[in-house]
């Protein structure tokens, strides 16, 4: 089985674990053990019902490390600051979460991810996916678009997280707890999350 786990640090931690035919058999919200509307910690509770000895890959959706090269995209491009690197590494106190778990991790595009769940769950065979959020903290996009059908997801366009971050984060920061923002350290902008 594949378990996936959303984590961010931030807001609305999740599991779900897919069966070898691509079904469904376990999904639920940190929110719903703790009982902290939002809950950004990392979902132990939700992982409680996991079997992990029926568990052979866990999957996230974040890169282990910056994407090399950088997108081509051309509006990517026009935005991107050439004297910084446009996204951070993959926290290693998330990759110390992850490892008491004991099992491969399978790193994914933050967008691609995105994209594949609105595809994937929907009717369509093709469609053209637009994702749009804050992205993750290794990941040099706010958005993206992709051309979607049964063989897969291919990305058409992408959007630098220098020149949208603010409408990007909108999200983040009109639905974050109070606890979010009554210690700085926590804030959803910050990567030390909650």
């Amino acid at each position: 089985m594949y378990l996936g786990i959303n984590y961010s640090g931030m807001h609305d931690s999740a599991v779900a674990l897919i069966d070898e035919e691509g079904e469904l058999r376990y999904a639920v919200s940190e929110e719903r053990r703790s009982r902290v509307k939002k809950d950004g910690r990392f979902p132990w509770g939700a992982l409680a019902d996991v079997d992990m000895s029926q568990v052979t890959h866990v999957g996230i959706p974040y890169l282990a490390a910056p994407p090399q090269p950088l997108p081509a995209d051309a509006l990517y491009q026009r935005y991107l600051v050439p004297t910084r690197n446009p996204v951070d590494p993959y926290p290693e106190r998330w990759r110390e979460q992850l490892d008491k778990l004991d099992r491969p991790i399978l790193f994914h595009d933050h967008h691609a991810a995105h994209a594949a769940a609105g595809y994937y769950l929907s009717s369509y065979m093709e469609a053209l996916v637009v994702t749009f959020d804050g992205g993750a903290l290794n990941c040099g996009l706010t958005g993206a678009a992709y051309l979607a059908s049964r063989t897969g997801l291919r990305r058409v366009h992408a959007a630098s997280s220098r020149e949208f971050e603010p409408l990007a984060s909108l999200y983040s920061d009109m639905t974050a707890p109070v606890w979010a923002y009554s210690d700085p350290a926590r804030s959803p902008r910050s990567p030390g999350g909650r």
